[in-house]
């Protein structure tokens, strides 16, 4: 029914039973009437009553919730950097785009510190590339140095081994020429008693002996020259030391041409002239051990000369390892290189954030929405954190209701709900229950309740809602509209119509909703009960039903 009629059915009804009771009164009897005189009945009169036929039905269990439109965007924008005011775009109530400009900032001083920051990038950049370019200077000198170091270490160790190797020859053989000259001296001076005092069948085997001893001698010594001229055509040896050796040989020829020559002297008996020859050959024999023994102590010089070679070769080892330290160093210590790195890191970051800080004087809106406020003019200085602009998206309002703390263990996320706004009249909107803050205010003990709205497009922001959340629902429940149940003094009752009269009935409710009441008691179903005109009604009165639902 709609409202303007229900109105007039309601005036109708009032007119009606307002009229009843006039002819009521005038039927019963007044308070002077005479006993016996008969009085108009009660069954000469019909009241005109609505009715409503109980029914099994689904009852919703709902909460009823009021609240605020609000935005999940309501962005209130301010300034990354302070500055003067240059343009603003936009207007209270204009509606935007996401990434429309809303407010120009001057740049003059901010460009020139962008141009700055730039230009002290380059600088740090050149910086860089010529501390690199000196590190690899230094890491080549480091190479060569080793390199070279190395390449002494080399020439020293070689010249080292040719020197062992020499003297361990030359030292050997020096030895060898003195027992070989220390031998030859004595048989010079055997031979010399034996050429004095004539020859015996002994001394003759000693010549000969003399003589073999010779020819071995100088046997090896050819074929020590003969090893020792190679090594001197090599460079293992000096041209003193080939020197030494032919000497030698010249030596043990001599020897053997003495040996010889004592031999013969004793085959054939002495003379004058043959003791003159043994002599000469003792003589040359001991010239010969002078010569020998010189070329022992020649060794010891030698020697000394190895010594200062490995001296050297220790210290050009040291060098070497100097001069790979060295190149351990340049990368283990720190160089310029980083040094310069680092401040090239650090000019490109002023860079970045002089570039940011420029671009920062476009004030964008980072949302579609509304121009709800707009708080500043062009030509004012502003800082940072100053609000300028407002701006709400329309189209993502949700409603956060107030919930009181004795209900807000029946809701949960995902029931339904039927939202109403006061500022538009006639229309509602379905939502959903999105999020439960589980925190009370602290005054008034109510939670927040976020519902989410279907079609929530252009609506009012900030405007005051009202919600009917479903909690929960009862399936073949006994209903009856509302305005059927009727009190006093504590109890609730209803009329039943039966056979044109009614039937005062007490009868127990359960949960309701703005229309219905769920009955536990007291009515069945298809009873019919007195909605209107029920306020002027006594039990077993008659009843005519003028409207029936």
């Amino acid at each position: 029914m709609k409202p303007r009629h229900a109105a007039l059915a309601a005036i109708a009804v009032i007119l009606v039973v307002g009229g009843l009771r006039t002819m009521r009164a005038a039927g019963r009897p007044g308070p002077g009437a005479a006993p016996g005189k008969p009085a108009a009945t009660r069954e000469e009169y019909a009241v005109p009553v609505e009715v409503a036929v109980a029914r099994q039905g689904e009852m919703l269990h709902a909460l009823e919730v009021t609240g605020t439109l609000k935005s999940d965007h309501d962005v209130h924008i301010t300034s990354k950097v302070p500055g003067k005011v240059a343009a603003v775009a936009v207007k209270e109530g204009d509606r935007v785009r996401a990434g429309q400009l809303l407010v120009t900032l001057e740049e003059t001083d901010l460009r020139a510190q962008a141009d700055q920051a730039r230009a002290y990038l380059r600088s740090a950049e050149e910086r860089l590339t010529q501390s690199k370019a000196a590190e690899s200077l230094r890491y080549a000198q480091t190479d060569a140095q080793i390199e070279q170091a190395d390449a002494n270490l080399r020439a020293a160790r070689v010249r080292l081994q040719q020197l062992e190797a020499n003297i361990r020859m030359t030292d050997a053989s020096a030895r060898g020429a003195v027992a070989r000259a220390e031998s030859g001296l004595k048989a010079a001076q055997e031979g010399l008693q034996v050429v004095k005092e004539g020859a015996r069948s002994q001394e003759r085997r000693v010549v000969e002996n003399a003589v073999e001893q010779a020819d071995v001698n100088l046997d090896s010594a050819r074929s020590r020259v003969t090893r020792r001229r190679e090594l001197f055509r090599q460079g293992a040896i000096s041209r003193e030391d080939l020197d030494e050796w032919e000497k030698q040989l010249k030596l043990a020829e001599a020897q053997h041409n003495s040996a010889v020559q004592q031999r013969d002297l004793v085959r054939e008996g002495a003379r004058s002239e043959e003791v003159r020859i043994a002599e000469e050959q003792v003589r040359q024999a001991e010239e010969g051990l002078r010569e020998a023994r010189a070329g022992l102590e020649r060794t010891q010089v030698s020697k000394d000369e190895l010594a200062a070679a490995r001296e050297q070769v220790a210290q050009l080892v040291a060098a070497y390892k100097v001069a790979q330290a060295n190149k351990s160093q340049y990368q283990i210590v720190p160089s310029e290189i980083a040094a310069a790195e680092a401040g090239v890191d650090q000019a490109r970051a002023q860079v970045a954030l002089a570039e940011e800080q420029l671009a920062n004087v476009r004030i964008v809106s980072p949302v579609d929405g509304v121009i709800a406020s707009r708080t500043v003019n062009a030509g004012e200085s502003i800082g940072t954190g100053n609000p300028l602009v407002n701006v709400v998206a329309v189209n993502s309002v949700y409603f956060e209701a107030q919930v009181p703390e004795l209900s807000i263990g029946a809701v949960r996320s995902g029931m339904r709900v039927r939202i109403t706004i006061d500022s538009l009249p006639g229309r509602t909107l379905a939502g959903m229950v999105r999020e439960v803050i589980p925190v009370a205010n602290a005054d008034s003990k109510s939670f927040r309740v976020r519902i989410a709205v279907s079609g929530a497009v252009s609506l009012p922001v900030g405007a005051f809602a009202r919600g009917r959340v479903e909690i929960g629902r009862t399936e073949d429940a006994l209903l009856l509209p509302k305005d059927c149940l009727m009190s006093l003094a504590g109890e609730t009752y209803v009329f039943v119509v039966t056979d044109g009269s009614v039937r005062r009935q007490t009868v127990k409710q359960g949960e309701s909703d703005a229309a219905n009441v769920v009955i536990l008691s007291g009515v069945k179903p298809d009873d019919r009960v007195v909605t209107g005109g029920a306020t002027s009604l006594n039990d077993g009165d008659r009843v005519k039903v003028v409207v029936g639902r």
